[in-house]
């Protein structure tokens, strides 16, 4: 929250007659002395923060995982937070840690909640430690990854640095001072397009005073380990230790940017034995203070303490009494803590909103709960956006559920009316849910105003194929796949759509390349999408190709033990080459997996 500027009242000097003639008026401003306007004292700095930490990914397999970006997040929160880290108001602090880390929740907090807040002179610190990845090594964007995020379609579900670079230097321009400290290549399965990532972070960042500081190098990795600090990575631990005090070489009781940087680089590399090396950039004061030795640090100086929740809202007014302004800010985010978005009439978040919004709110409550709407909305409504993109052969979806995206999305656009990316996914959910309603004019009308406002957008161009093969309008429907692919090549769903096409046209080598495609991106992020053998299955089965086929039903079967098709396929498979006992096994297992095989 910014600091008010103190105001001294101006000293009033009676009732003022009336003056008629402007000679006398003229003669008084020269003869008497002019009144002295009380000085106002200037605003002073603030400090804000944006804290992004990691460890758990909602869309990848654990084996993908971090260890200890969640614990780095939080523990750089308790150290700005106290004396020695500058002692960041709570409240200007914004700590976005796994479940929390949503794409949208990290976009709004960027780009709509400090643009809002910051003025001249302030400072901004932003904190990432998570994935980063690529889409491919030969990819000209990088991408922070959320909580949400999802590999087969980075640019609508990942924080592209693109966009992080666009906040820094356009958005956030009013501050005097960007501090961007990023640990996003870190060690893992994710295969070398990861360590790609910091080719492009440097780009996020031209501002006059910025310091910049990456974890490694262009194409290495980052380490964590239990050994530092009992559980941190390396760059952040060494950070902490560093702005504790350790850096502080001239014993003046003062870290300076510069002393930071140097300590910096000799620590990591002597802890991974030279195999990771920070890299700073940016143009900044190398005397900039960083942090304050000889004051009180976080209580923990160890760094590797039990969590400090951030205060909420309910924890500041403990021991006062409630407004009733206060009671339906409270019911606010009880509703949106409990998914209470939309329903029941009344007692939902959108209401409570609208009705919280009536009372005389300060400018700094008004746009918190605006940004924590738009969270909440955009973020349920990606949920409904990631079921589709998984596919109708893994999560179907009704026109219903389509509607309700609608509504969630246009309620998010409705508060935050510049985002187009909100606009073109309200578009994108109503247009499917008419296509679903057999409403095709109305939904393809609403899937093409979608690809208008976003055209980077896979979603909407797959969207549309859909509606066009539903109308057996193959050529724009193949036309429109393609597109989706094009912008989003690790995307499974528009694939498999296309093969149905070809398969509908009897492009069989065509439809079988679609497939097996869509097998080798599903192998190398490790979806385990069993649909995918099971249709290559039957195309190979309509062409007569009897041993491929019933590789691919086994595949499918092995992927997912409930697939009754594969099963039945199996056992019309097994009985044709006369195996009777295990066709007769696969046929009871059909039918016992979908009683409507028994028959």
């Amino acid at each position: 929250m910014c600091a008010s500027a103190a105001r001294t009242r101006r000293q009033g000097r009676g009732p003022v007659r009336k003056i008629l003639h402007w000679p006398t008026l003229l003669l008084l401003a020269v003869l008497l002395p002019a009144a002295k306007v009380p000085a106002q004292e200037p605003e002073q700095p603030n400090f804000y923060a944006v804290i992004i930490g990691v460890s758990k990914f909602a869309n990848l397999p654990e084996e993908e995982w971090l260890q200890y970006a969640d614990r780095d997040a939080q523990t750089f929160y308790d150290f700005i937070t106290s004396p020695r880290g500058r002692a960041f108001a709570p409240e200007n602090v914004f700590l976005m840690t796994n479940e929390d880390a949503l794409s949208q929740a990290m976009r709004s907090r960027l780009g709509s909640t400090l643009a809002k807040k910051i003025k001249p002179e302030d400072t901004v610190y932003i904190f990432i430690a998570t994935h980063g990845t690529v889409e491919s090594v030969a990819a000209k964007e990088g991408y922070v990854m959320g909580y949400d995020s999802d590999r087969e379609d980075l640019y609508s579900s990942a924080l592209p640095m693109r966009e992080l670079g666009n906040i820094m230097q356009n958005r956030l321009k009013n501050a005097r001072r960007i501090f961007l400290f990023a640990d996003v290549c870190r060690a893992g399965k994710l295969g070398q397009v990861q360590g790609a990532v910091n080719r492009y972070i440097e780009d996020a960042s031209s501002k006059t005073e910025t310091l910049g500081l990456l974890a490694s190098r262009p194409n290495e990795f980052s380490r964590e380990s239990d050994e530092w600090g009992g559980g941190h990575g390396v760059f952040s631990y060494f950070l902490l230790k560093g702005l504790m005090g350790e850096a502080d070489t001239d014993a003046d009781q003062t870290v300076t940017a510069s002393e930071l940087v140097s300590y910096l680089y000799e620590k990591v590399e002597d802890a991974t034995s030279r195999e990771q090396h920070i890299r700073d950039f940016g143009d900044f004061e190398p005397q900039t203070p960083m942090s304050f030795v000889d004051k009180p640090g976080p209580e923990n100086s160890h760094l590797a303490r039990e969590w400090k929740q951030s205060p909420t809202l309910a924890a500041a007014l403990q021991g006062a009494v409630p407004t009733e302004e206060d009671v339906v800010r409270n019911a606010l985010e009880q509703a949106i803590v409990d998914g209470r978005l939309l329903s029941p009439a009344g007692n939902n978040a959108w209401d409570l909103y609208q009705r919280y919004l009536t009372y005389p709110l300060d400018e700094d409550a008004r746009l918190e709960a605006e940004d924590q709407m738009v969270i909440a909305l955009a973020s349920a409504g990606d949920r409904v956006l990631s079921a589709y993109r998984r596919g109708d052969q893994v999560i179907p979806l009704n026109a219903a559920t389509y509607q309700e995206g609608a509504q969630l999305f246009g309620y998010a656009s409705e508060i935050s009316p510049d985002d187009l990316a909100l606009q073109s996914k309200a578009k994108f959910m109503a247009g499917r849910a008419a296509v679903e309603n057999q409403q095709f004019d109305q939904g393809i009308e609403l899937l093409r105003q979608a690809v208008s406002l976003d055209p980077g957008a896979a979603y909407a161009y797959n969207g549309l194929g859909i509606a066009y093969m539903e109308q057996q309008r193959w050529n724009e429907a193949i036309e429109n796949f393609r597109a989706a692919s094009a912008r989003a090549e690790m995307w499974v769903y528009p694939r498999y759509n296309l093969s149905r096409v070809y398969a509908s046209q009897n492009r069989f080598r065509e439809a079988e390349e679609e497939l097996r495609a869509g097998i080798a991106i599903d192998n190398e992020l490790g979806l385990n999408y069993s649909y995918l053998h099971y249709n290559l299955g039957v195309l190979y089965l309509y062409q007569g190709r009897i041993p491929q086929a019933e590789e691919q039903f086994r595949r499918a079967i092995e992927l997912k033990p409930d697939d009754a098709m594969s099963y039945h396929n199996l056992g019309l498979i097994l009985e044709q080459e006369n195996e009777l006992r295990e066709a007769e096994q696969s046929y009871r297992k059909a039918a016992d997996l979908d009683p409507g095989f028994a028959q």
